[in-house]
């Protein structure tokens, strides 16, 4: 399995669960974007705040959503997932099927670029 089921990814998934659809898309969409690049936040402070304010959670919540849906999306890449099988592990971890859906499509249509600059940040940092 690419996760391991721990207390925080646990509580991660409880609070996905509860995410907005539209709004969940977009947040993907929006981690995906920046996940080759180590170094920089998904998301500044005021967007964590604005974050909050969409989704009803605290900023406790935010930080956790964000870094388990990096990680996931992160060991996704790592093993070049296919969507059959993240969808299998995103149910196993009680992923509803909504937001299972969500994930799978958005790795998807986003997994070659991702796993591209993912090797070049590798490689780069060898050097």
């Amino acid at each position: 399995s690419m996760f391991t089921k721990t207390v925080r990814l646990e509580q991660a998934v409880k609070l996905i669960n509860q995410l907005d659809d539209t709004k969940f898309s977009a947040l993907l969409a929006r981690i995906l974007q920046k996940l080759p690049s180590k170094d920089e936040r998904s998301f500044n402070e005021e967007e964590e705040q604005k974050l909050q304010r969409a989704f009803g959670c605290s900023a406790q919540e935010v930080t956790l959503l964000l870094e388990s849906l990096s990680f996931i999306l992160e060991q996704a890449a790592f093993h070049i997932a296919k969507p059959q099988v993240l969808r299998a592990q995103l149910t196993d971890l009680g992923m509803e099927e909504s937001k299972v859906q969500c994930m799978v499509q958005s790795w998807t249509s986003h997994a070659k670029q991702v796993v591209e600059q993912l090797k070049q940040r590798s490689l780069a940092s060898r050097q």
